[in-house]
């Protein structure tokens, strides 16, 4: 799959688009297929490698998303495939961010995305 990583730290032009591998999903995870993803400052910070931080590259970035869920987990309980979703997946903590056409996160991150709202609107913050 394709996504926006970084290779290391440092201003916005480090950002590159590369082919990643597609997300796994575990037992209480959902996939999504990004529609939109927003940047946050906590993207930018990470970026540019704000002390703390402890990162692989390379790095996939971004915490906010909406999309349409394509796989779910063995234990998920709220969602279905094709399910409209928003949410926030702590991406230092995954690994995988939503700066990519797919992200996979627990159930417990996500959202149903209210009816009459555009997933557009929807992506955080």
């Amino acid at each position: 799959m394709k996504a926006a990583v970084i290779v290391r730290t440092g201003p916005a032009d480090e950002l590159t688009y590369a082919d990643v591998e597609l997300p796994q999903t575990g037992p209480h995870d959902i996939r999504v297929k990004t529609a939109f993803a927003a940047v946050n400052p906590v993207d930018i910070w990470t970026r540019r490698g704000n002390p703390g931080l402890d990162l692989t590259f390379p790095a996939v970035l971004g915490w906010d998303v909406a999309g349409t869920i394509d796989a779910v987990g063995s234990e998920v309980s709220r969602f279905r495939v094709g399910d409209r979703v928003m949410g926030v997946v702590k991406q230092m903590t995954r690994l995988h961010g939503t700066y990519a056409e797919f992200v996979s996160a627990p159930q417990e991150l996500f959202a149903p995305v209210p009816a009459g709202l555009s997933l557009e609107t929807a992506a955080p913050p």
